[in-house]
């Protein structure tokens, strides 16, 4: 059982009772999800325990489990009758199934018009490296001084090439007779070609409580480094959350899956409000998890001394329960807008096993990681 104690200052005295005809042994859960026993329960007798508020109990008899944890609607010296109590915790917090991952389909690369006088020019000498990730061999072409194409090299599906060349050196790419592509040399070191034409594709996800809305991802084009993203359309983020409200679903990333133990992060925080902002935006709010990504984390905290910025990135997320968060990214001086879900993965003690905030409950560092 992955359901943990959280630390709290607020105390509450409560009674436990039990009406039943089986004897309960308590526990209380720590806070890295370990139970330690209490006291016993017999039928028709009660039990006055001071807590604190977001305290997880446990109550075992040989037949049957119910959990307790105190929160703000806690009435001070009241009487729970376990009998009446269901496992809901265990059951929110029960491991999130192993999901297929998406694979990526390739579209057909189309024909492009290249520009007029294309042509050669003397440029700083580089390194450049050309990667095909279509599924056609393509023919590469070098385009002289005097704007002639010369056939230079074949870059086969899924395969790279590595030359010597110039700035302001065009190359064109061509499937048959089609030109597909080009790029002038700029001094950039890896040109991938058929990148947009890859596309990823998962696996509808619909069950009776979350849904991938497969159906309306697929009716919109798609934007970003390999099309993980989709256009800046409000028209699609208005389908999307009206449909998740409609059906009262949460949204679930079909293309980035939760795996075993994710939970979702109002799962993770039971007694704590999960919102975008909370004291504000500030450097301080980030903190590196377990994976090795400081750079991103330190650019993350330099972006977050102008809160406007941050608060662009999330300029189309609706805050509410249904578990959607569109993050507003450039690529290439493209915007494209990333859909995630709130499932995060957890380490062994519960916890949240990579990038978290200063605050419990805040989420745009970690909807950004």
């Amino acid at each position: 059982m992955t359901t943990r104690s959280t630390s709290s200052s607020d105390s509450v005295t409560v009674i436990f009772q039990n009406s039943g005809s089986e004897t309960f042994e308590a526990f209380w859960v720590d806070f890295e999800g370990n139970e330690e026993s209490y006291f016993d329960l017999p039928p028709n007798t009660e039990e006055v325990t001071d807590t604190f508020l977001s305290h997880v109990w446990v109550f075992r008899s040989d037949k049957s489990v119910k959990i307790f944890m105190a929160t703000k609607d806690t009435v001070p010296d009241s009487k729970i009758e376990i009998t009446k109590l269901e496992s809901e915790l265990m059951k929110k917090e029960s491991v999130s199934p192993k999901y297929e991952m998406p694979k990526m389909i390739h579209t057909p690369l189309e024909k492009i018009t290249l520009p007029k006088g294309l042509k050669s020019s003397n440029g700083k000498a580089v390194v450049v490296s050309f990667s095909n990730l279509s599924s056609d061999d393509l023919d590469m072409f070098w385009v002289d001084y005097t704007g002639n194409l010369s056939k230079y090299d074949v870059l086969k599906a899924g395969a790279w090439i590595t030359s010597d060349s110039y700035i302001s050196h065009p190359f064109v790419f061509k499937q048959g007779k089609t030109v597909v592509g080009y790029h002038v040399v700029d001094g950039t070191r890896t040109v991938t070609v058929g990148r947009k034409n890859m596309i990823p594709c998962g696996y509808p996800i619909n069950n009776e409580t979350e849904t991938s809305c497969h159906e309306i991802l697929i009716k919109y084009p798609r934007a970003g480094r390999s099309n993980l993203g989709f256009i800046e359309d409000q028209s699609m983020f208005t389908e999307l959350y009206n449909h998740l409200q409609d059906c009262g679903k949460q949204f679930i990333d079909e293309e980035f899956p939760p795996q075993q133990n994710w939970s979702r992060v109002t799962h993770i925080f039971l007694n704590t409000e999960c919102v975008l902002y909370k004291s504000g935006i500030v450097p301080q709010d980030v903190i590196q998890g377990e994976i090795g990504n400081c750079w991103l984390m330190q650019s993350l905290s330099g972006a977050a001394m102008q809160p406007e910025k941050i608060k662009e990135l999330f300029k189309y997320t609706i805050e509410s329960k249904q578990g959607l968060y569109i993050v507003r990214l450039y690529f290439d001086k493209e915007v494209a807008c990333i859909l995630v879900d709130d499932y995060l993965p957890l380490n062994e003690s519960g916890e949240i096993k990579y990038s978290r905030m200063l605050e419990p409950g805040e989420l745009w560092g970690v909807s950004f990681k």
